[in-house]
């Protein structure tokens, strides 16, 4: 696209800006609800996984997933990719838990999903991870000496 800017995570093009044919244009806006979505959805995910343990947590955040829509799988990467991209630029860095709950929040289809923490035995910092059992982190599950799903 000529004249188009685009945010890229990881090599990979998510939003692009100046799309010039009416698909385009379409997936454009889809983007833009979506970024919009995940900043109105953020605090909430933040502070609750702050304040809130994962059991209750977890099927509450299922029941009231306001904004969600059924994605087909290109979808949902989009909006993992997006999820991903604003997760990174918060302060304090990324969260697995945080990008879990915000897919949990906003797609139909990751509300039905199990929710998996993967911990280590000898705790600290990154010695754990939570994911959706649609992630690619689904197949790392040997290097954890406990798994928990809700």
């Amino acid at each position: 696209m000529a004249g188009a800017e685009t945010l890229t995570t990881a090599g990979s093009s998510v939003l692009a800006l100046g799309a010039s044919t009416p698909a385009a244009e379409v997936e454009h806006l889809r983007q833009v609800r979506d970024v919009f979505l995940i900043a109105l959805c953020e605090p909430l995910a933040e502070i609750a996984r702050r304040s809130v343990g994962p059991q209750a947590l977890v099927p509450f955040f299922r029941r009231i997933s306001f904004f969600r829509s059924l994605r087909d799988h290109e979808g949902r990467e989009r909006l993992r990719g997006l999820i991903r991209s604003v997760d990174n630029r918060l302060p304090g860095g990324s969260n697995c838990y945080r990008r879990a709950l915000l897919e949990t929040l906003l797609d139909t289809g990751a509300a039905q999903e199990k929710l998996f923490f993967g911990l280590r035995a000898h705790g600290g910092l990154r010695s754990g991870h939570a994911w959706l059992s649609s992630w690619p982190d689904s197949a790392n599950r040997a290097r954890y000496d406990a798994i928990l799903e809700i």
